[in-house]
């Protein structure tokens, strides 16, 4: 999901498939946010990829409600500096893959959760 204008600062209202299961979200300099109420409903997403957002410096607490998602992957977010409450990442009982790749502030990690702890 890309090529919107670069002059927004937020995501302009639009629907997801009910059945959508991979997303990319690509951002660009002056986005401030996800576009949250359209991901909180997306009950069969299973890959999530969010792509250079470098106002946006924490991921929404909703993301909890994607209790399919197996892939999580975070990059080119030059001012994350959190991820959601850990009440809201053990939401995701299904996650199998969280990528973390040049998001400083966040650190260039990846994990690979392989069931409940």
């Amino acid at each position: 999901m890309g090529a919107f204008s670069e002059e927004l600062d937020c995501f302009p209202d639009f629907e997801l498939p009910s059945q959508i299961q991979t997303l990319a979200i690509t951002g660009w300099p002056k986005l401030k946010s996800l576009p949250q109420q359209q991901i909180q409903h997306a009950a069969c997403l299973q890959d999530l990829y969010i792509e250079s957002f470098n106002s946006v410096e924490a991921l929404p607490e909703r993301l909890g409600n994607l209790t399919s998602l197996n892939t999580l992957s975070i990059s080119l977010c030059k001012n994350r500096v959190s991820l959601p409450a850990v009440e809201v990442m053990q939401r995701l009982t299904e996650l199998q893959e969280l990528g973390i790749d040049a998001c400083p502030r966040l650190g260039g990690r990846s994990a690979l959760k392989s069931g409940p702890e």
